[in-house]
């Protein structure tokens, strides 16, 4: 059994962890806070209102080739999640001179272990703010501020009583203590990287700049065609891997089509990535991801989306973090309120579990402005 290491008292990163959750808390709050209501003020105003929500309300139903698209979801595999990845973004339409802001929130729980190879052991929480500006009815440009959260956690007590009511195998999780913080990799050349529980706490990611263009919005037999650019700058701790310390660039292709009462959306991407290696491992220093979404739109308000996202392998030659990474989100997406926007999703990983997160849950918020 490899040594762990038992979490200290880390009262700093509480200090700094406290205000972020309450900061978090409060742009979220303001995002919910609806357009006055029309029941006070004059008869002007109320009309005014009314309009401006009636507008709002249009700009998020279904019309077209698209409705609310899929989840605002990064990739969360392994080493992936350091790089760039695929957005999926662009979709709904955002007419020149207005603001689409969001907050997107992600808790996984990553579990991989093989003897004097790879452990690792953690729950870590994205937490990602975004603001959107229309340019024109066809042009977006888009920025996204993300921050990492990461420790033990209090899901692996749940994730082993799930996997023994199912019997279902643990891999190893019942050889460690419960909700630790650990990831060692045992590089090719016979040294290791290590984070312990010393290491946990909260740290500013790679920012991502993205330019998102409406090519057409197709018609009964071609799909809507959006192209996004990204370009993610190293403003992340490449040491402690709250980033990869380099410039990465993608574009990628979004596809989207009505079909019958559902609507299908195809997204692939093609990355370049500028940095060669990640905590000493060789990576490749390109990548494809696909993603493939489905929408039902349950009523005005609902739709319901399952999505999965595929990666091609990180590493050059790391185990099964070479091989692609199989990620699949069954969730929804509710309008609140007029211009509000929430979705939930609940994220598993499929064929290879120890390059992907074996639980996730994801959040995320949006209002037009």
């Amino acid at each position: 059994m490899i040594p762990r290491a038992h979490p200290k008292p880390r009262q700093s990163a509480l200090r700094v962890e406290g205000p972020f959750c309450c900061l978090w808390l409060l742009f979220c709050l303001c995002l919910f806070w609806g357009p006055s209501d029309p029941a006070w003020g004059t008869e002007e105003e109320k009309e005014a209102d009314s309009l401006s929500q009636e507008a709002a309300r249009d700009a998020w139903r279904c019309a077209g080739n698209a409705c609310r698209g899929p989840l605002t979801l990064r990739g969360q595999s392994a080493f992936q999640f350091l790089r760039l990845s695929l957005i999926p973004v662009g979709v709904e339409p955002l007419p020149a001179g207005s603001w689409l802001v969001s907050a997107t929130t992600t808790w996984t729980n990553r579990w991989a272990w093989k003897k004097n190879k790879y452990l690792v052991d953690a729950e870590v929480l994205r937490v990602g703010f975004a603001a959107t500006y229309g340019l024109t009815d066809w042009l977006g440009l888009r920025i996204e501020v993300p921050f990492c959260v990461r420790g033990g956690g209090i899901m692996d007590g749940f994730i082993q009583g799930f996997h023994d009511a199912f019997g279902l195998g643990q891999a190893g999780r019942d050889q460690f203590p419960k909700d630790q913080f650990q990831i060692t990799l045992w590089r090719k050349d016979g040294t290791q990287f290590a984070l312990t529980s010393k290491d946990s706490g909260i740290g500013l990611e790679d920012m991502i700049l993205s330019s998102q263009v409406r090519l057409t919005d197709g018609g009964s037999y071609l799909p809507q065609v959006m192209a996004v650019l990204h370009l993610k700058l190293p403003s992340g701790d490449q040491g402690d891997l709250y980033g990869s310390g380099s410039v990465d660039g993608g574009v990628s292709i979004l596809l989207a089509k009505r079909i019958w009462k559902f609507f299908g959306y195809v997204s692939a991407q093609y990355t370049r990535f500028g940095g060669k290696q990640i905590a000493g491992i060789p990576m490749r220093e390109d990548q494809i991801s696909v993603l493939t979404a489905l929408e039902y739109p349950w009523c005005d308000r609902v739709s319901l989306v399952v999505q999965e996202l595929v990666n091609t392998g990180a590493a050059r030659d790391f185990y099964q973090f070479s091989e692609a990474s199989h990620e699949i989100t069954f969730g929804a997406k509710v309008e609140t309120i007029a211009g509000t926007v929430f979705e939930l999703g609940l994220i598993e990983n499929l064929f290879r579990f120890d390059n992907s997160p074996d639980f996730g849950v994801h959040f995320g918020l949006s209002r037009r402005f």
